[in-house]
C-alpha cells in the first residue's frame, strides 16, 4: 500500500506554489467561524464561566486577518515561511469549527431544545448560553463536565490565534490597500450547451484513417497529405505480421502529450458506426499508471472476484467474445514492461476465432515499443494555430468569436498563441476568461508568471492553473476536494453535493433556496469550465485536472493505492482520505486522526487471523475512536464486525454515512443519536433501528428500500427530509398514520403510499395535506398492496377526493382504487402539469375520466378496468380549442380491459387529436371489435407522421376489426376457439410471433383439435422463440414440429399430459425447458441433440421415473429438479462441464448424489429436503463453487472437506441434526456468510469462544445462529 498525498515527488505537480488550497478553503472557514461568533447570541452577557470576553477578542482577531488572507489569495507564488504561517492558520480554523460544531451540537441536541432543532446558528447561539454553558447549581455531570471542557478548549484556541497573529508582524504580512480583486470583474450569462458538444476539431483525418485501419485489419494507415508527423499505424498482413501475433491479436498505438486529446479520438472512433458493425464485441477500459493484465481481464469479463482461477477467467472471455471480432480500448496506458503486456495478451490468444484489435492512447512512446518492434503509433500532434483558436472561442463565447469583442482580440489571440495548441488547455482557458470580459483580466492573465515556470510547450498544467485560479473561492474547494477520487473514477453527481454539503462548502444562499440547489449550480459550472466531464449517466474529471487537483491538495488530501509511486504525507495534515486498495485494514488508517472524510472505494479488508482469532473488531473500534472530526464516512463494501455499533454514536460531527454492500445486518441504536447526520445510505438487507430513525431531525437524504424506509415510525419529525420513495400507512400502529406527512413539506421526487385501505376515514386522509407538498413531483396511491382491512367502495371515494396534490404535479399512479369513479380534482382542470399517468385496476369505474384536457400529459397508461365498455367523447374532452384532445401525449396504452367493447370519437373532434403520438399498445382486451373509422385514420395518421408504432397483443377480435394492425409479436389465447382462429384464419399474420401463450384453455384436449394439421408449425411460426402451455387441465397431447427459433418451452399445471412429444429433439434452437406442475408426467424424451440448452427446470412431478441420460448438454447452465418423490438419479451428470447451478428439493428417492468432480463451472449448490441422503459427495475440487445449501437432510453426518474451495462464499446449514461438526481442517479465507439453524450438536461447537470449532470460523465476517446475527466471536 502507498499513500498518496500529492507531494513534489509527483512528476505531474505544479514547480511552484502549494498555498493556493490552503488559501481558498480558508477564507470560508474563518467567515464561517467569524459569522457565528459575530451573532446575537454570542454578545449576551449570559454568556457564563467568562468566556463572552474570550469570545469577542477571538470573532476581533478572526475578522482582523480575513483581509490578509483574501489578499494571498491573488499571490501565486509566496516564501516558505509565508506558506508555512497559511498551514498553522489552517489548522487552527479546522480546529476551531470542530470545537464550536461540537457546542452547537450539545446544545440542539438536548431534549430541553428539540424545539429549536431548525434555528439558525444565532438562535442555537442563544439557546446554548443557558444550557451548555449552566450555572454551577447544575449538577447533572455531564453539564457540570462539558462547559469547563468548552472553555478549556476556547482559551487554547485564543492562545493559538494570539500566536498566528504575533509570527504575522513579525512575517511582515499586511493587507495591500486599492488592489482590484478578480472576482469584480464582468461576467456574462453562462451558456447551457456542455462540453460534450465540442465538436472533433483537428482530427478528421486521424480518425478516418483509424477508423478505416480497424474496419480492415490488413491495410495500412495512411499519411495525411498536411499532417506535421507521419501516421503508421500497420495492423498486420503483412509478412512478418507486424502490430500483432500469431492468433490475431493487433495493437495500435495512439501516442501523444497530456490534453491533445487521444482519448476524445478513441472515444470518436470507438463509438463510429463502420466500427461497431465491424466489431460486435468492444470494451473501455481505463488504465492508469497501474497495467494489471489479471485485473484487466476481470474488468473485461466483468468478473470482478479477485480469487476466480485463470481458466474460469479465460471461460469467462470465451463465452463473452465467442468468435466475433473484438475491439478493446485501453486508455491512458503507462507500462512499458513487456511481462505485464503479456498477462493480458496471453489469456485473449487462447479464445474465439475472431479478429481481436487493442487501441492504446498513452503519452509514452516508449510504452508503444513495448507492443512490438514493427508497430508504427500514431503520433497525434498539437493542433494548429487557428484550430487551437476555434476552441478557445467556442468554449468563451459559444456561438460567437473574439470579432464581437474587439478590445479582447488581440489579447486573446496572443494567449491562444501560448497554449501550444493544446485543445485542454484551450478549452479550459476559454471557459474560464469567457465568464470575466474585462481588458484588465485577460492582460493579467497574458503577463502572468506562470508562462515562465511551464517545464516544455507540452507542460499544460500551469495553463490549467490559470483556470483554476479564475474559480470563485466556493468551487475551489469543491474541486480540490475531489483530488481523493481515483484517476478515471465515476462519480455521481448527487453523491458528491451531498459530500459538499457535509463539509459546509457550500454558501447558503437563503430566500429558501435549498442548499443542494446551490451546490447543483456549483456543479454544473465545474462541468460548464471543463474541470468536470460528462460520461454517460456519471461524471469524471480528465486525468490532467485531477493532476492539477493533487497538485494543489498536497497538505490535506490522500489516496491509500495498491502502487507505491508516492510518498507518504505527515498524517496530522491528512484532512481527507481516501482508501482504493482491498488489502487496506483499519488500522493502517490509526495516524490520520483528524481526517474529516474517508472513503472506501474497494472496502476495508479483515485483518488476518491470528491463532483462530480476528483482531478486526478491536482495530475497527480504535479507529472509530481515533477519528472523532469526520464529517463523511463511506464504508461501502467493507468489512464491518456488529460492535461497530458500540463507536458509530460517538462520532458526533458525522454528516455523511455509507453502508451499502456491508456485512451489517442490524443498525445499531447508537445511530440515532447522530443528531447532524444528514445523508444515511444503507443495504437493503440491514435492518433498521425501529424507534430511533426520527430523532435523526437534520436527516436530509435516506436512501434505503421501500420495505426499510416503511418500517420506520413517526417519519414526521423528519421535517428535513427530501426524499421519501415509500410510506406505509397503518392506523392501528403508532406512527404510522397518515398525519404523519403533514409537515414534511421538502419532500421532492415522487412519494409512493401504500396500504391505502388502512387510511382509515376521509378526516384521517386529509392530515396528510398533500396539496401541502408543493415540491412534489410524484405521486403513487397503492391501495391494495398488504393491505389489513376492507373498504367500502363509498368510503374509498370519500378518501381518495380529500387527497388532492397540489397543482404542480407531474406524475400520477393509482394501483387497486376500489371506488366507483375517478375523484373531481383528476376529472377537473386541477393538475395541468400531469406528464405521466397511470391508472390500474380501478376495477368498479364504469368511464375513464376526460383526460384530453391535460395538454401536458405525454404518457399514459390505463389497464384493468374490467367494467369499461366503451371509450368515447367524454375520454377526450375537447374543448374545440386549436390545440385539440392529447396535444401533447406520446405513448398511450391499454392492457387488461376485459369488458372494453367500441373505442368511439367522430366529427372534427378527431381530426386534431394526438398530434404527438408515437405508441400505442393494446393488449389483452380480447372482446374490443370496434374502432370508429375516423379514429382509426388519425391514429395511423398520427403514427405515420410521428414514426411513432402500433402495438397489438391478446386482441383477436380487434385483428379483424382494424386491418392494418401489423402482426403481433406475442399472443395470448384464453379459449380454444379463439387458437382455433389464431391457427386457421389469421391469414399468415402470425409469421413473425415470439412469443405464444396457451393459458388456461379448459375446453382444448389436444392441440390438433383446433384443426392444425402436422408440419403447421414450422411453417406458420418461423419467428417462435418463446410456446408457453399453462393451466390447461384437459389438455393430453400436444405437437411442436420443427420450430427452427424457438429458445422457450414451459409447460405448467397441464394435469393430464403424460409425456412431452418426441418432437422435442428437433428443437436445436432450444435454450430452456421447463416442465412444472404437471403430476402425469413420468418421463423426459432424449434430449442429447439439445445443443443450445442451458436451463432445464423439473419441478412438481410426483410420477417423474428417470430423467434421460444429461450426457452431451455441453451448454446446461441450471438444473433445478425439486418435488420428483420416484425419481432415483441424475444420469450423466458428471459431464456437465458448463453447470453452473445445480438445485435438487424434496426429491426422497434419491438415496446417494453421483461424483460431482467433473463440475468444472459450478457456482452453486443447493441440497433441500433430500431426506435419504447420508453422504455428500466430495465438492473440494469444484474451485468454481461460490454457495453451499444443505437444508432439511436429517441424514446426512457430515460435511465434505471444504479447505480446497478457493471461491465459497457462502454456506447454510440449516435443519439438519446429524452434522455434528465443522469437516477437520480451516474454512477457506474467502468465505463471507455462515448460517447454522437447528443444528444442535453443530451450534455448541460454533456458538462460544470455547467451542471445538470456533476457531475455524474466527474469520469469517458474516455468521447467523439460529436467527441470531454473530459478528466476531473473540468479544462474545
Amino acid at each position: 500500500i502507498s499513500f498518496v498525498s500529492f507531494t513534489s515527488d509527483n512528476p505531474h505537480q505544479l514547480p511552484v506554489g502549494g498555498g493556493e488550497e490552503k488559501r481558498d478553503t480558508m477564507e470560508a472557514a474563518v467567515s464561517k467561524i467569524v459569522e457565528l461568533l459575530g451573532s446575537p447570541a454570542a454578545q449576551e452577557p449570559s454568556f457564563q464561566l467568562g468566556l463572552e470576553e474570550d469570545v469577542e477578542k477571538l470573532r476581533g482577531d478572526l475578522m482582523a486577518i480575513m483581509p490578509v488572507i483574501r489578499d494571498l489569495e491573488e499571490e501565486v507564488f509566496m516564501r516558505e515561511a509565508v506558506q508555512a504561517w497559511l498551514r498553522s492558520l489552517k489548522d487552527f480554523t479546522y480546529d476551531a469549527d470542530d470545537v464550536f460544531d461540537e457546542l452547537v451540537t450539545e446544545a440542539a441536541s438536548q431534549p430541553s431544545l428539540q424545539l429549536y432543532k431548525d434555528a439558525g446558528a444565532a438562535d442555537c447561539l442563544t439557546k446554548l448560553v443557558s444550557t451548555c454553558l449552566p450555572s454551577c447549581f447544575d449538577f447533572i455531570p455531564n453539564q457540570v463536565i462539558f462547559p469547563h471542557r468548552m472553555r478549556s478548549m476556547i482559551k487554547d484556541l485564543i492562545g493559538r490565534l494570539n500566536n498566528i497573529m504575533e509570527r504575522q508582524l513579525l512575517l511582515g504580512i499586511q493587507p495591500v490597500v486599492g488592489r482590484s480583486r478578480l472576482g469584480n470583474s464582468v461576467r456574462r450569462e453562462t451558456s447551457d450547451v456542455l462540453d460534450d458538444n465540442m465538436p472533433l476539431v483537428g482530427r478528421d483525418k486521424y480518425k478516418q484513417l483509424l477508423v478505416k485501419a480497424l474496419y480492415d485489419a490488413h491495410e495500412s494507415l495512411g499519411e495525411p497529405s498536411d499532417a506535421v508527423y507521419d501516421v503508421h499505424a500497420y495492423l498486420g498482413g503483412a509478412e512478418s505480421s507486424p502490430g500483432g501475433d500469431e492468433n490475431n491479436i493487433y495493437v495500435v498505438p495512439i501516442v501523444g502529450t497530456g490534453g491533445l486529446g487521444k482519448t476524445t479520438l478513441a472515444q470518436s472512433v470507438f463509438n463510429n458506426e463502420q466500427v461497431k458493425r465491424k466489431f460486435p464485441v468492444r470494451k473501455w477500459l481505463f488504465v492508469g499508471e497501474v497495467f494489471d493484465g489479471v485485473r484487466l481481464i476481470r474488468e473485461i469479463t466483468g468478473h470482478h472476484d479477485e480469487n476466480l482461477s485463470m481458466n474460469t477467467l479465460r471461460d469467462g472471455l470465451r463465452n463473452m467474445i465467442g468468435d466475433e471480432n473484438f475491439l478493446l480500448v485501453l486508455d491512458d496506458v503507462w507500462s512499458d514492461r513487456s511481462i505485464e503486456w503479456e498477462e493480458l495478451l496471453a489469456p485473449l490468444r487462447r479464445v474465439g476465432k475472431g479478429r481481436k484489435v487493442v487501441l492504446v492512447t498513452t503519452r509514452s512512446q516508449a510504452v508503444a515499443g513495448t507492443m512490438g518492434p514493427a508497430v508504427s503509433p500514431t503520433f497525434l500532434p498539437p493542433l494548429t494555430y487557428d484550430e487551437c483558436l476555434s476552441i478557445f472561442e467556442r468554449s468563451a463565447f459559444g456561438d460567437g468569436d473574439l470579432d464581437e469583442h474587439p478590445e479582447l482580440r488581440r489579447t486573446g489571440e496572443r494567449i491562444v498563441e501560448k497554449l501550444g495548441g493544446n485543445p485542454l488547455a484551450a478549452k479550459a482557458l476559454g471557459a474560464s476568461l469567457g465568464r470575466r470580459l474585462s481588458k484588465a483580466d485577460w492582460e493579467k492573465v497574458l503577463n502572468s508568471e506562470i508562462w515562465q515556470k511551464r517545464l516544455s510547450e507540452s507542460d499544460i498544467l500551469p495553463i490549467l492553473r490559470v483556470s483554476y485560479q479564475n474559480l470563485p473561492s466556493q468551487l475551489k474547494r469543491c474541486f480540490i476536494y475531489c483530488s481523493i477520487f481515483p484517476k478515471d473514477h465515476r462519480f455521481n453527481r448527487e453523491t458528491l453535493i451531498q459530500m459538499w454539503v457535509a463539509h459546509g462548502f457550500i454558501v447558503p444562499q437563503g430566500g429558501g433556496v435549498r442548499i443542494e440547489d446551490t451546490g447543483s449550480d456549483y456543479f454544473d459550472e465545474l462541468l460548464d469550465r471543463s474541470f468536470f466531464q460528462h460520461v454517460g449517466g456519471h461524471y469524471v474529471i480528465h486525468d490532467l485536472m485531477h493532476d492539477l487537483a493533487e497538485s494543489l491538495s498536497v497538505e490535506e488530501c490522500m489516496r491509500m493505492e495498491e502502487t507505491n509511486t508516492q510518498k507518504q504525507r505527515a498524517a496530522e495534515s491528512i484532512r481527507h482520505l481516501s482508501v482504493c486498495s482491498r488489502s487496506t485494514v483499519p488500522a493502517a488508517l490509526h495516524p490520520y486522526k483528524k481526517a474529516r472524510t474517508l472513503l472506501c472505494f474497494r472496502g476495508l479488508s479483515p485483518p488476518p487471523t491470528v491463532d483462530g482469532v480476528s483482531g478486526g473488531e478491536a482495530a475497527l473500534r480504535e479507529l472509530f475512536n481515533k477519528l472523532s472530526s469526520v464529517r463523511v464516512l463511506d464504508l461501502s463494501g467493507s468489512w464491518i464486525p456488529q460492535s461497530f455499533s458500540r463507536c458509530i454514536g460517538d462520532l458526533k460531527h458525522l454528516r455523511y454515512l455509507d453502508l451499502t454492500k456491508t456485512s451489517i445486518v442490524q443498525l445499531p441504536d447508537t445511530l440515532c443519536t447522530l443528531y447532524n447526520l444528514e445523508t444515511l445510505r444503507v443495504y437493503k438487507d440491514c435492518m433498521l433501528p425501529r424507534d430511533g430513525i426520527s430523532k435523526l431531525v437534520n436527516l436530509r437524504h435516506l436512501e434505503a428500500s421501500k420495505f426499510q424506509i416503511s418500517t420506520i415510525p413517526w417519519l414526521g419529525k423528519l421535517t428535513c427530509l427530501q426524499e421519501l420513495p415509500a410510506f406505509r400507512v397503518n392506523q392501528v400502529l403508532e406512527g404510522h398514520t397518515m398525519a404523519e406527512l403533514r409537515g414534511m413539506t421538502q419532500l421532492r421526487g415522487r412519494l409512493c403510499i401504500d396500504y391505502m385501505k388502512d387510511v382509515g376515514t376521509a378526516d384521517d386522509a386529509a392530515r396528510a395535506q398533500l396539496e401541502d407538498k408543493k415540491l412534489l413531483k410524484g405521486l403513487e396511491l397503492d391501495w391494495c398492496r398488504g393491505s389489513t382491512r376492507e373498504m367500502t367502495p363509498q368510503e374509498e371515494d370519500e378518501v381518495m377526493e380529500v387527497l388532492r396534490p397540489h397543482g404542480g404535479l407531474e406524475e400520477l399512479r393509482v394501483l387497486d382504487f376500489g371506488g366507483t369513479k375517478a375523484p373531481s380534482w383528476l376529472a377537473g382542470l386541477y393538475l395541468p402539469n400531469l406528464v405521466s399517468v397511470e391508472l390500474t385496476d380501478c376495477r368498479r369505474w364504469t368511464a375513464l375520466p376526460p383526460l384530453g384536457q391535460l395538454h401536458s400529459l405525454r404518457s399514459l397508461k390505463i389497464g384493468g378496468m374490467t367494467m369499461v365498455g366503451e371509450v368515447g367523447t367524454e375520454f377526450f374532452f375537447f374543448l374545440g380549442d386549436s390545440g385539440g384532445a392529447f396535444r401533447s401525449l406520446e405513448e398511450l396504452s391499454f392492457q387488461y380491459m376485459e369488458g372494453w367493447t367500441r373505442w368511439c370519437l367522430d366529427g372534427g373532434a378527431v381530426e386534431s387529436c394526438f398530434p404527438h403520438l408515437r405508441l400505442l399498445e393494446i393488449n389483452d382486451c380480447p372482446l374490443l371489435g370496434f374502432v370508429s373509422p375516423s379514429l382509426r385514420q388519425r391514429v395511423e395518421a398520427a403514427l405515420g407522421a410521428n414514426q411513432g408504432t402500433l402495438s397489438c397483443q391478446g386482441c383477436p377480435e380487434l385483428l379483424k376489426a382494424w386491418p392494418s394492425i401489423p402482426p403481433p409479436e406475442e399472443l395470448t389465447i384464453r379459449d380454444g376457439l379463439l387458437l382455433s382462429w389464431a391457427l386457421q384464419q389469421s391469414d399468415g399474420r402470425l409469421h413473425s410471433l415470439k412469443v405464444l401463450n396457451l393459458q388456461g384453455c379448459s375446453d382444448l384436449i389436444t392441440i390438433t383439435d383446433a384443426g392444425v394439421p402436422e408440419g403447421y408449425w414450422e411453417q406458420s411460426f418461423p419467428c417462435l422463440q418463446e410456446l408457453h402451455i399453462q393451466e390447461c387441465p384437459n389438455l393430453q397431447s400436444f405437437l411442436v414440429g420443427s420450430l427452427p427459433s424457438l429458445q422457450l418451452l414451459h409447460v405448467y399445471r397441464c394435469s393430464k399430459i403424460q409425456a412431452l412429444p418426441t418432437g422435442l429433439q428437433g428443437l436445436h434452437s432450444l435454450q430452456q425447458l421447463r416442465v412444472a406442475e404437471c403430476p402425469s408426467i413420468h418421463s423426459l424424451p432424449e434430449l442429447h441433440s439439445l445443443q443450445c440448452l442451458r436451463e432445464l427446470y423439473v419441478v412438481g412431478c410426483p410420477t417423474m421415473e428417470r430423467l434421460p441420460d444429461l450426457e452431451g448438454l455441453y451448454s446446461l447452465q441450471k438444473l433445478h429438479v425439486a418435488r420428483c418423490p420416484l425419481l432415483q438419479s441424475l444420469p450423466g451428470l458428471q459431464g456437465l462441464h458448463s453447470l453452473q447451478e445445480l438445485h435438487m428439493a424434496e426429491c426422497p428417492g434419491i438415496h446417494t448424489l453421483p461424483e460431482l468432480r467433473g463440475l468444472d463451472s459450478l457456482q452453486e449448490l443447493y441440497i433441500a429436503e433430500c431426506t435419504n441422503i447420508q453422504q455428500l459427495p466430495e465438492i473440494e475440487s469444484l474451485h468454481s463453487l461460490r454457495e453451499l445449501y444443505v437444508i432439511k437432510c436429517p441424514s446426512v453426518q457430515a460435511l465434505p472437506q471444504l479447505h480446497g474451495l478457493q471461491s465459497l462464499q457462502v454456506l447454510h446449514m440449516i435443519k439438519c441434526p446429524g452434522i455434528q461438526c465443522l469437516p477437520e481442517g480451516s474454512l477457506p479465507g474467502t468465505l463471507w456468510t455462515l448460517v447454522i439453524r437447528d443444528c444442535p450438536l453443530l451450534q455448541s461447537r460454533c456458538e462460544t469462544t470455547k467451542g471445538a470449532d470456533g476457531p475455524k470460523i474466527a474469520h469469517v465476517p458474516n455468521i447467523q445462529i439460529n436467527w441470531e446475527a454473530v459478528r466476531g466471536l473473540r468479544n462474545r
